[in-house]
Parts: C-alpha cells; sequence; structure tokens
C-alpha cells in the first residue's frame, strides 16, 4: 500500500496535538537510550540470558533433572565465566532445549550471537509490522523505523538483558501477518497457529490469544495452538531431562514465579498489580542524585502478594518495590502515539474488518 493511503486529521489542532505528542514521545526515548547506553559498553550484562545458558549448560551435563535447581544453575554460569543468573531459569525447558547447541560456545561468544540473533529478529519484525501496517516493504522505511524502535527503553533493555521477548514479537508478528494476509487460507491459519503455540511454550502469556479465537470459532488457529504447544512441550520432555521438570514447573516453579510491580517490569502480572495496589516509588529528577518519591494508590485495593514465597529450591523471590525508571512513562507515551497514528491509517482498517478484528 502506498503511504498516501494514510489520513491526515481533519483539524489542525489534531494534527498539533499529534506532533507534539510525536516529539514528545521521540524526546524521552532518546532520554531513556542515552539512560541505558552505559549498560551496552565495555560490553552488556546480559543477566536473562545467563540464566537460560546456565539451563540449556544442565541439560548439557550429567545430571538434566536439576533444570530448576537455582544453585546448580548458578554453579555453572559462575564455571561459565558469569557472576550470577538472577532470577534463575523460570521457563519450560523447551526453551532450554533450542539453547543447548549455543551453549557448545563459551558464554561470551555465546552472548555476542544471542544479541546478534535478537537484531536480527528485531529487523524481522519490524519488517513484517510495517508490512501489516500497510507501509510496504521500503528498505530505507524500515531502516528509520528500526532505528526508532530500538530507542524505545523496552526494547535496548531486552536486548542488554538478553531476554526472550524479541523472538516473541517476530513469532506473534509473523503469525498476524498470516492471518491478516490470507484470511481465508486453510494452511496460513494452520501455520500461524503453530508459530502462536511455539510463542506460548516460551512464554505462557501469549496463550491468551486462545480466548478470542476460540470465541470467533477459528478451529483451525485453535488447534495450530494446541499442536505448537505440544510439540513443544514433547520436545521438551524429550530432549529437556524427562517428565520430571516439566512436571516441576507445572506445580513448583510457575505458581511462584516473580512479578514485582516495579515500573520497568512490563508483565502482564506486574501491571495487574499497579493498577490494584499502592505503590512506592523513587525517581531521579533533573540529576541523577535529585530523588523524589512517589506513591500511588488505586481506586480498588486489591492486597496482592507483597511477598513471594519460597519453592523448596531455596529460590529468594524479590519483593523490593523502590526502583528509579523512566521506561514505564516513555513506553506509555510512544504507545499512545503509536494507536493515535494507527487509528487514522486506512490501510490496516480494512484489513482488520476484512478479518473480523
Amino acid at each position: 500500500m502506498a503511504l498516501s493511503a494514510f489520513r491526515r486529521p481533519r483539524s489542525a489542532l489534531a494534527l498539533a496535538l499529534l506532533m507534539s505528542l510525536a516529539f514528545i514521545s521521540l524526546g524521552l526515548c532518546v532520554f531513556g537510550f542515552i539512560r541505558n547506553l552505559p549498560a551496552f559498553f565495555p560490553r552488556p550484562e546480559p543477566v536473562d540470558f545467563a540464566a537460560y545458558y546456565a539451563g540449556a549448560s544442565i541439560l548439557n551435563s550429567t545430571a538434566p533433572y536439576e533444570l530448576y535447581n537455582l544453585q546448580l544453575q548458578q554453579r555453572h554460569i559462575e564455571q561459565a565465566g558469569f557472576s550470577t543468573v538472577g532470577g534463575g531459569y523460570i521457563y519450560l525447558p523447551f526453551l532450554a532445549v533450542v539453547l543447548r547447541p549455543l551453549v557448545l560456545l563459551p558464554f561470551s561468544q555465546a552472548a555476542i550471537l544471542w544479541l546478534i540473533l535478537n537484531l536480527l529478529w528485531l529487523a524481522g519484525s519490524v519488517w513484517l509490522l510495517l508490512d501489516l501496517a500497510g507501509l510496504g516493504k521500503n528498505n530505507r522505511r524500515s531502516a528509520v523505523a528500526l532505528i526508532l524502535v530500538f530507542l524505545l527503553p523496552p526494547v535496548n533493555s531486552t536486548l542488554v538483558l538478553g531476554q526472550v521477548n524479541i523472538i516473541l514479537l517476530f513469532l506473534l508478528a509473523a503469525a498476524t501477518c498470516l492471518l491478516v494476509r490470507y484470511p481465508a487460507s486453510g494452511r496460513a491459519e494452520i501455520l500461524a497457529g503453530l508459530l502462536l503455540g511455539l510463542a506460548t511454550a516460551l512464554k505462557l502469556f501469549p496463550g491468551i490469544v486462545l480466548l478470542p479465537l476460540i470465541a470467533r470459532r477459528r478451529w483451525r488457529v485453535v488447534g495450530g495452538v494446541l499442536a505448537g504447544l505440544s510439540l513443544a512441550l514433547g520436545i521438551g520432555i524429550v530432549w529437556g531431562g524427562g517428565w520430571g521438570n516439566t512436571w516441576r514447573f507445572v506445580v513448583e516453579v510457575l505458581p511462584h514465579i516473580p512479578s514485582p510491580a516495579v515500573p520497568f517490569n512490563q508483565s502482564l502480572l506486574a501491571v495487574m498489580q499497579r493498577l490494584l495496589t499502592s505503590q512506592e516509588l523513587v525517581f531521579s529528577v533533573l540529576s541523577a542524585t535529585n530523588y523524589v518519591t512517589v506513591t500511588s494508590h488505586p481506586l480498588v485495593e486489591w492486597p496482592a502478594s507483597a511477598d513471594y514465597p519460597r519453592h523448596r529450591s531455596g529460590w529468594p523471590w524479590p519483593t523490593q518495590r523502590r526502583t528509579s525508571s523512566t521506561s514505564s512513562r516513555c513506553s506509555a507515551l510512544a504507545s499512545a502515539f503509536a494507536i493515535s497514528s494507527a487509528a487514522r491509517w486506512a490501510p490496516w482498517s480494512r484489513r482488520s474488518a476484512s478479518y473480523g478484528l
């Protein structure tokens, strides 16, 4: 679709507000990126990737059934030359199985390769999303969009920490493109479902897409999701330390996964906790040493788990809620600008209507 399909705001005031929001969003994103930039040098410290690496290393050892032993994870990552696994490996065995070949490399080399792969997945995601929005597959436009996306604090923080979220973005974007571009193709629906199922096996929250799919009776997509998830579970059982690891994840790890409500935690549970519980947060204003304390009180107080229990492997779940972060503010404004722009995009509206969204 050509860029001419974009509809300008009907009034000068609406255009001015949209442009102001764009400049404020860009300024905050640049500010957040500059604050995060030192984390890339002299080299990133990918704490989350360290947990993945430790889990995969355990599967390659003589005790693969101890995948969720935090002390063993810590020993493996220290032997690899890194200091900590952070909160430890708290995913289904499937992710650790996928990363087993990467563990054959030294940790420093594996971390660099993981960063390169994440950048490639990010570029692919931007390319898919631009095409989905009707902007076409223009290389220059894709490059500009990739730079703007890279400035978002959640994105560059994900890259620094070595998280798996960008893979999820790519899988979800690819699945959405298949469903929107080929709404009448049974093969596309099954393939999209498989991608969504694999995404759910990496992190569970993409599984929420099953609800609208079931409500709209998209049974081929639902079948694809279940098939992809079953395939990933099977791979995790066969090559991920046996049935015991998967069962332990379900009954011990999953019920106690930590989700502190600090602003930089953008998980679904943390968002709900910030909305429904009082929070005391500390922010730096104008200078790194000038701290301001902000206390938020929700309209409805829900005393969610303020203290996370230890499961029998001895994992100390964090309960600290004080932090200094601008990421959520940058993300909120950038998201508002993106939604405002997308709401005026004619190609997306027509495609969504044809798909029934």
